[in-house]
Order: structure tokens, then sequence, then C-alpha cells
């Protein structure tokens, strides 16, 4: 997905800056919002076995529990598309682990 630059600086802000923390810290419908957006970077830093065998591969397979309701995008500051940046990231993460 493409973002325009007022997009990609937000989402930057969210994942790196930890502006929402709080309110997507424990996510919606158990969704860990922010660790399932963060994946690429938490793969990058921590390497894809160390991944695999830490919480955080659990974590962001709760991701397709989304239902895409919209109450993440309601909640947001940044009007980010979460629901397609959520299935963006978990296509990501099945290509990276096959």
């Amino acid at each position: 997905m493409e973002h325009d630059g007022r997009q990609a600086t937000s989402m930057e802000r969210m994942i790196l800056g930890r502006t929402c923390l709080e309110t997507y810290r424990l996510g919606f419908d158990g969704i860990p919002i922010q660790t399932v957006l963060g994946v690429r970077y938490l793969v990058k830093r921590m390497g894809m076995e160390t991944f695999k065998k830490g919480p955080f591969l659990a974590a962001v397979d709760k991701g397709r529990n989304c239902t895409d309701c919209g109450d993440c995008m309601t909640r947001c500051p940044y009007e980010l598309p979460i629901p397609d940046l959520i299935r963006e990231n978990l296509r990501w993460l099945d290509e990276e682990l096959r």
C-alpha cells in the first residue's frame, strides 16, 4: 500500500514515537494493534528465528481476528486505515515465514 507523506509520517509517529501507546496498547477485540503494525521493525531488530520463538508471533497472529469493524479508525488521531495496515503487515509476515 502506498501512503502519501502525511500517512507515512503519522504511521511512523504511531509505531516509533508511541504517541498512541495508551489508546492501542491493548488493541481492540484483543488485537495488539501497535505490535501488528510494528511487525516489520520487530523482525528486523530481533531476526525471524528469535521472533518466532518469542511471544510476538502469537500476538501478531491475533491480528487475523480483525473484523474490519472500524472501531480503531474512529479513535485514531491520525486517521490511519488500520484494518488495511493490519492485513498488509500480515501478508508481509506470511511471505517472510515461507
